[in-house]
């Protein structure tokens, strides 16, 4: 008999961790509020995290029987919790996503009300009762405040709570292995016994259709029971089993019944007989080869953040992905809702599960212990359901003790379960090719199964050896994707086998205005964290677009959000062409199912609704035999060459021949261009599988046509029919500058940008910096001269005061150096970064802890330039403040090109965490330069806290750190208030959009709202201006809901213009100069701005202001001393 306690909970907060001292267990206390259960904390106290109790009363409905026990169930408790009834303890568990079970039998009252307390620790990053956050599985869960990109710290009663009355001797799990190849089903059938003495039973198991009562076959043994837990064998056999597949998902209940004088229990579980794995580079599902096709989802929801506001949202994540052609969902990071695996189940929807050990489990000495029991639980959990076919062990964790562990742990997985594929690392972030991605069923070894992975391989974790060697690999590329990009991913897994291409997508923003109203619809709390965090979102969104009167652009602001949304399914079908066409890829896990993490990610909205266009995107991405169109370049320009390419994915629908089809260019005017082509399926070796994809055609085109959308279209003319046959691109026609002459004076600018200019009729003179008679244009670029040139830059703000109109055209031209090396020329290049902690070095002195407890992370190269002859002494200074044991860090230093350190361990050398090492070695100069590179080893990036180069006599002639400034980015922006120029975290999966107004600038270019990514391609610019003066104008302006920054929203403009003094300037961050002569629209974006400045600067020049002086010294301008 099973009773449920859902309602009637209450829940107060014990901030100062008393409540067991004061015996809070015994009583309600006052100060309880209505708690939800399920339900998180959050929903009650939005915000808090620590100590909470949770008070429910009950009845049970029946009273026990001598031989029955009192069990109380719970389906999840989050993280920490201890149980109580009637003031008693009866037990705990520690875990956050997995079942446990308590004997309550010698607590409860039958006859009377009874009270189930049950007190939580949701931990945060400072311990309590020993435990902190980052030491638990809590997958990316932040300890401060959500933000967008990780989840959010919650805690509580997550699941349904029952009182079962169950026999003293009963059967607690049965695990069913069904083989595919013989009809058998052998069943681990768990026996408790609670009697205090041994039973003789007789166990019993039946097997037939799980959707209809019919009996297929029966076994039954008399068994032994002694106390305590007992394991029982037996198996049954089904004569021509059907298969559980993706295509007809068949089900066999298996039920197995115990009974020994007064104890009878019965337990059923569902089973499916099916094979999955990899074999020549392929998943292949009972033997036959599939694409695998699959996203992932962080399983959030609004409100309850792990538990829906309804049941039907659990269900629909489901619904929709199997009707969009998904074959597998993975849950990254977090375990499924059992209901959720059932629903699987029946429709035939794989899924690939990971526990939250999985990732971002910090090392400590519990890490073994609660890595091996989050990992345990969900693999006993879950392991009858045929839907779950694949167990993640790890996601994008690098080198180190957890990563180490997980390798062992593949053992302790096989103990449990032989019958599923299991992966290794998500991502393979540790870069270790020389161990296996996979496992396959009953292998008990990491198993080279993809890419380039084997024995000896090279631990490297340069970008070229991922691309390479490693058989799973996640991509987040910047948007939009270079040549450079599209071709790594077309060319991924040819090395040797092919890769399994785990994680990569393109979302849109986040409309968070919609997501704010849907909380308002449904009367949610104001004050719910992922509410506010929306809501401030939606805020600072509306009114940057009020301030930069963006009003007459869309309707409303919302509208901008939405084009993004009905926009952004072109940059999904750009990845499915890419991913399509390449045969060495032969799965595909899409970021992500929706909007997980507080941002634009998914396909549908974190309510469940489909982003406008998704759903065609999908299915058309999905489909079994589709078209992969290319247009080289995405825009092209009338009257000059591009490529046109087709390959026809198909995943073994057509069989080998010869299929006719053709191609054709359509615009308004009509057919543009044709081809036929015969499209070829070769024969495959005998036993072998022929190609996922083969190509079609690949043309050079040239069209001299009017400017406008043209449509790529393909058909096959007889034998299948593909999806994905159209592909829209546009077409530019350069414009006619032949009665049209501008002049310009030039700064800043090379010779090629001169060359293109004049050949346009823009005639091109150095500015000197001499008064000019007239209002000029002046075209300012960027150049290393100019970064230092007070006399220029106050030269520049004269003429422009004068009445003259300056047109920035990179914001590089803004960095000024504050700070010159004493000797040559110094950069930091390289991909790397800056971690600013605080802590206290022990072995040194107190001025020195601020610059040992920061650090630069990852390939820094540093490059000293124009260096004298000599020898010098470079000393690096380390200290490890993230991991905290050997091996855990382990990287090389090279100087000119000579390792000096191999295989340095900051830990193993300094003799622990947070204590400094200096390393000092002589040099010279190859050349008049010094290069000293930070480079990967096999664990973990490099680190390094600070730089010293001492001359030849001792002296310090050089110094960085992370605290040094040289440049500021802005310091030459001819404003008082200066502001920023960046983009934190750039334009990948998470990026913002650009808007343009209806302006003269933009005349002959998309405008009027969302600047659209296949037009204006790399012209649009990753740097946002912010923080300065407010423009008289803005043209175009960036903004970005949703994006991995704690405030979740960033925005700046793009294009702006700023009255100074009698003239004016053109503040700009669109790349045009990089893009100048090689995209349409940044050759008329030029053009257009030269004629917006030649428009303001006519008439003589202007006399300068007597406080001018005033003004360049406000302004940074300031005379040098002389």
């Amino acid at each position: 008999m099973i009773q449920t306690l859902s309602n009637g909970w209450k829940l107060t907060v014990d901030p100062r961790n008393v409540g067991r001292e004061e015996r809070w267990a015994a009583t309600v206390r006052p100060e309880a509020q209505d708690a939800p259960v399920p339900g998180i904390i959050q929903q009650v106290v939005p915000g808090y995290h620590g100590v909470v109790w949770y008070w429910t009363r009950f009845r049970p409905v029946r009273k026990a029987a001598e031989h029955e026990r009192y069990l109380l169930a719970f389906g999840a408790v989050d993280y920490l919790s201890q149980v109580y009834v009637n003031g008693v303890e009866i037990g705990g568990h520690e875990g956050g996503e997995t079942p446990f079970v308590l004997d309550a039998t010698a607590a409860i009252k039958p006859d009377a009300q009874n009270l189930l307390a049950v007190r939580v620790l949701n931990p945060m990053e400072e311990p309590i009762d020993g435990v902190k956050l980052s030491e638990i599985p809590h997958r990316n869960n932040p300890s401060g405040p959500p933000q967008p990109g990780a989840g959010m710290n919650t805690g509580g009663i997550i699941e349904t709570v029952h009182l079962e009355i169950a026999p003293a001797v009963r059967i607690t799990d049965i695990f069913a292995r069904p083989d595919a190849r013989t009809g058998r089903i052998d069943a681990t059938v768990t026996v408790v016994n609670q009697s205090g003495s041994e039973v003789s039973a007789a166990l019993a198991m039946i097997v037939g259709p799980a959707a209809g009562g019919e009996i297929e076959d029966a076994t039954s043994d008399n068994v032994a029971c002694p106390p305590g837990e007992s394991i029982h064998e037996l198996h049954v056999t089904i004569r021509e089993p059907r298969l559980w597949d993706i295509d007809d998902p068949q089900l066999y209940r298996v039920t197995a019944s115990l009974t020994a004088g007064p104890y009878r229990h019965d337990r059923t579980v569902r089973c499916g007989f099916r094979d999955f794995r990899v074999e020549d580079g392929f998943f292949r599902l009972n033997g036959r080869r599939i694409f695998l096709k699959s996203t992932h989802t962080g399983n959030h929801f609004p409100i309850g953040q792990i538990v829906p506001p309804n049941r039907d949202q659990m269900r629909r994540d489901f619904i929709m992905a199997k009707a969009a052609g998904y074959n597998m969902v993975r849950f990254i990071a977090g375990l499924a809702h059992p209901e959720q695996l059932d629903f699987c189940d029946e429709i035939g929807l794989m899924v690939y599960e990971e526990s939250k050990a999985g990732w971002l489990l910090a090392d400590s000495p519990h890490m073994r212990q609660r890595y091996d029991a989050s990992t345990r639980e969900m693999i006993v959990r879950d392991r009858n359901h045929p839907c779950v076919t694949i167990w993640g062990m790890l996601n994008e964790t690098w080198p180190g003790r957890v990563f180490n562990h997980a390798v062992e742990a593949l053992e302790m997985v096989r103990e449990l379960d032989e019958t599923r594929l299991v992966l290794l690392n998500s991502g393979r972030f540790d870069h270790q090719p020389n161990i296996g991605s996979a496992a396959n069923p009953g292998s008990r070894r990491w198993q080279y199964l993809w890419g380039d992975e084997g024995e000896g391989k090279p631990t490297d974790t340069t970008p070229e050896n991922y691309y390479r060697h490693m058989g799973e690999i996640h991509i987040y590329p910047p948007l939009p994707h270079p040549r450079e990009t599209i071709d790594l991913i077309r060319g991924l897994g040819q090395v040797n086998k092919p890769i399994f291409f785990s994680e990569y997508g393109l979302a849109s923003v986040m409309n968070v205005i919609d997501e704010i109203r849907r909380y308002q619809q449904v009367g949610a709390r104001t004050d719910l964290e992922d509410a506010t965090l929306i809501r401030s979102m939606a805020e600072r969104f509306e009114a940057d677009w009020r301030r930069w009167e963006f009003d007459s652009t869309c309707a409303f602001p919302e509208h901008l959000l939405r084009a993004s949304q009905e926009k952004h399914f072109k940059l999904r079908r750009l990845g499915f062409d890419m991913i399509r066409s390449n045969p060495g890829i032969c799965g595909y896990n899409l970021t992500g199912m929706l909007d997980h993490g507080f941002s634009g990610e998914g396909v549908w909205t974190y309510w469940r609704e489909w982003k406008p266009g998704c759903a065609d995107a999908m299915t058309d991405g999905w489909a079994d035999l589709r078209w992969c169109l290319f247009v080289t370049p995405q825009h092209v320009t009338a009257g000059k060459p591009f490529t046109v390419e087709a390959v026809l994915a198909n995943e073994d629908v057509l069989g080998p021949g010869t299929y006719p089809a053709r191609f054709r260019i359509l615009g308004d005017d009509g057919i543009v261009w044709e081809k036929s082509a015969d499209v070829t399926i070769p024969q495959p070796p005998a036993g072998k599988d022929g190609p996922l994809a083969v190509p079609a055609i690949k043309e050079q085109v040239t069209l001299d046509v009017p400017a406008g959308q043209y449509l790529l279209a393909a058909e096959l003319e007889h034998g299948g029919a593909p999806r994905g046959d159209r592909l829209e691109f546009p077409v530019s026609v350069e414009p006619d500058r032949s009665k049209v002459k501008r002049r310009v004076r030039v700064w800043g600018l090379d010779e090629r940008i001169v060359r293109w200019l004049e050949e346009r009729n823009v005639a091109c003179q150095p500015f000197d910096g001499r008064p000019s008679k007239q209002r000029e244009v002046i075209l300012v670029g960027q150049s290393d001269a100019m970064h230092d040139d007070v006399k220029g830059w106050r030269r520049l703000a004269e003429a422009t005061a004068r009445g003259g109109c300056a047109v920035f055209l990179s914001p590089a031209a803004f960095v000024r150096i504050l700070e010159k090396p004493r000797v040559g020329r110094f950069a930091r290049e390289g991909h790397h970064g800056i971690s600013n902690r605080q802590f206290e070095v022990a072995n040194v002195s107190p001025e020195e802890h601020a610059v040992f407890a920061k650090e630069f992370y990852g390939n820094l190269v540093w490059r000293w330039s124009d260096v004298p002859e000599g020898e010098y002494t470079i000393e690096l200074g380390f200290c490890e403040g993230y991991v905290g044991t050997p091996d855990e860090r382990v990287f090389h230093v090279a100087i000119n090109g000579r390792r000096v350190l191999e295989d340095f361990d900051i830990v193993k050398e300094a003799g622990g965490p947070r204590l400094a090492v200096l390393r000092t070695f002589k040099c010279t100069a190859d050349k008049g330069q010094v290069e000293i590179k930070l480079l990967t080893g096999r664990a973990n990036g490099p680190s390094v806290s600070r730089l010293r180069i001492y001359d030849s006599q001792g002296r310090l002639i050089l110094e960085d750190t992370p605290a040094t400034v040289r440049t500021d980015p802005t310091g030459w922006l001819p404003l008082a208030n200066k502001g920023t120029c960046g983009c934190p975290h750039g334009d990948d999966l998470y990026h913002k959009e650009t808007a343009g107004k209806h302006h003269a600038v933009f005349d002959g270019l998309q405008t009027g709202g969302m600047l659209e990514w296949d037009y204006w391609g790399p012209v649009i610019s990753h740097l946002l201006f912010d923080g300065q003066d407010k423009p008289d104008e803005v043209m175009a302006a960036g903004f970005g809901p949703g994006k991995p920054i704690p405030t979740g929203y960033l925005s700046g403009t793009v294009l702006s213009s700023h009255r100074f003094g009698e003239g004016r300037f053109y503040l700009n961050a669109f790349r045009i100069l990089e893009n100048l002569g090689s995209h349409p629209v940044a050759n008329r974006l030029l053009l257009n701005l030269i004629d917006q400045a030649a428009a303001w600067s006519t008439g003589p020049a202007a006399a300068l202001s007597e406080g001018f002086e005033q003004t360049l010294r406000t302004i940074g301008y300031a005379k040098e001393p002389s």
